[in-house]
């Protein structure tokens, strides 16, 4: 992947809550990214596409839900270099059915949210923002919250 097309590619992923519970997806054990791993409901936008409105569409894909009140809380780079983007939303309407992606959902509570394990990269970073409060990290900052076994998981999978 060139640098032109990871500047095009942001991902865009989000706590979704209701009340004080907060929804994880896990990711089917043949995904590609983060296979088995719990996460959060998300992904690429599409070139040109408005950040929020491409965000409520893979929420949407994902787990047949409606998200209100989204709002930014923080950015963060994948290990490919590419721009993360981290949200959260109110719960808006519907009922959860997942994408052939992810295999499983739970809400849980705070708590949980910022200690589940396995997490994939996106449920990393976002645990890293409530418990740090940060709004911009780099990649490497990860490392203390999980990211070194994120990545020999990674390697160990891709034959590495």
């Amino acid at each position: 992947m060139n640098k032109e097309e990871l500047i095009e590619r942001c991902g865009i992923h989000g706590i979704i809550h209701d009340g004080d519970m907060f929804l994880l997806i896990k990711r089917s054990p043949d995904d590609e990214n983060d296979p088995g791993c719990w996460d959060l409901p998300g992904g690429g936008l599409d070139k040109g596409e408005e950040i929020f409105a491409g965000y409520m569409r893979e929420v949407e894909e994902e787990t047949g839900l409606r998200i209100k009140n989204s709002a930014l809380i923080g950015s963060y780079t994948s290990d490919d270099g590419r721009l993360q983007l981290c949200v959260i939303s109110d719960f808006g309407a519907g009922e959860i059915q997942l994408s052939r992606e992810h295999t499983e959902y739970k809400w849980v509570s705070e708590e949980v949210l910022k200690s589940i394990k396995p997490a994939g990269l996106h449920l990393i970073a976002a645990q890293y923002f409530v418990r740090t409060k940060k709004k911009i990290i780099k990649y490497g900052d990860l490392a203390p919250m999980g990211q070194a076994e994120h990545q020999d998981e990674k390697r160990e999978r891709d034959g590495n």
